[in-house]
């Protein structure tokens, strides 16, 4: 900031006017004891804390939502091989009651 031949003071009064009431609480003490400090760190950290709770509750919620989207695609799919061996089942039988009623056909004709 000094570099740039601006104080801290100029740059805020620039971003917030001159209402201070509206400036970060973090930004309004120029010295902050060793104790302040540590108790904003400890809110900081309760903040990350409970926003990383949040964000594993929601990965849990769609872990899951997931978990039960693959149970249901694993029944259908079971289902699905059940009604193709069904299926096949039906041909076959179709197939061989064909070839009979074939040669029946064949052997009337002799």
């Amino acid at each position: 900031l000094a570099k740039h031949g601006k104080n801290v003071e100029d740059l805020l009064i620039g971003q917030y006017g001159n209402n201070v009431k509206t400036l970060p609480k973090t930004l309004m003490f120029d010295h902050i004891s060793p104790a302040t400090r540590l108790l904003e760190k400890r809110r900081q950290m309760f903040e990350v804390q409970e926003a990383l709770n949040a964000q594993k509750e929601e990965f849990a919620r769609r872990e899951d939502a997931f978990r039960r989207r693959e149970d249901v695609l694993k029944r259908k799919d079971l289902e699905l091989q059940e009604s193709l061996i069904k299926f096949n089942k039906f041909l076959q039988e179709n197939e061989l009651k064909r070839n009979r009623a074939l040669k029946r056909v064949a052997d009337e004709r002799k």
